[in-house]
């Protein structure tokens, strides 16, 4: 099976960190060792809200969220296999009806997923999977249909 990218939105780094408790932090390491072991990888771009929010994970003294930042930047962040890293001056252009149509604090994630043609970009938001519903070359995926699919 050829390697599939998934761009991640920030629900992923929220999780890792325990904000929604010890089972969403506990699914989030689980699905990353999944796409690990899958050969699959992670889509997120250089100096982002994302990649900020990341580093920011390898601050924390809980043993649970240390453990946790480890995977994300050992398994994939330092893993050029695991995880395309992105600059922003690489971006494919959005046309600007989905520019419009998205919020501006999500657009590159959209930008990222249409530049390496992710698999999918896996969200919360039901507002950005609403707004990108019709453009094609994108697939919005919801958090919890994603991992249920895929863990399966």
């Amino acid at each position: 099976m050829a390697s599939r990218s998934f761009v991640l939105d920030e629900w992923l780094l929220h999780d890792l960190r325990g904000d929604y408790g010890m089972e969403a932090q506990y699914a989030a390491k689980k699905l990353l060792r999944r796409i690990h072991g899958n050969c699959d990888h992670i889509v997120t771009v250089k100096g982002s809200p994302w990649m900020a929010k990341a580093f920011q994970l390898m601050k924390y003294a809980d043993p649970l969220t240390r453990e946790a930042a480890q995977l994300l930047h050992l398994g994939f962040l330092r893993n050029s296999r695991k995880c395309k890293l992105l600059e922003a001056n690489q971006f494919q252009a959005v046309p600007a009806a989905v520019a419009a149509a998205v919020p501006t604090d999500d657009l590159y994630l959209v930008e990222a997923s249409m530049t390496v043609g992710a698999e999918a970009l896996v969200t919360t938001d039901g507002g950005l999977r609403d707004a990108l519903a019709a453009v094609p070359g994108i697939t919005v995926a919801m958090k919890d249909d994603f991992i249920s699919g895929y863990m399966t």
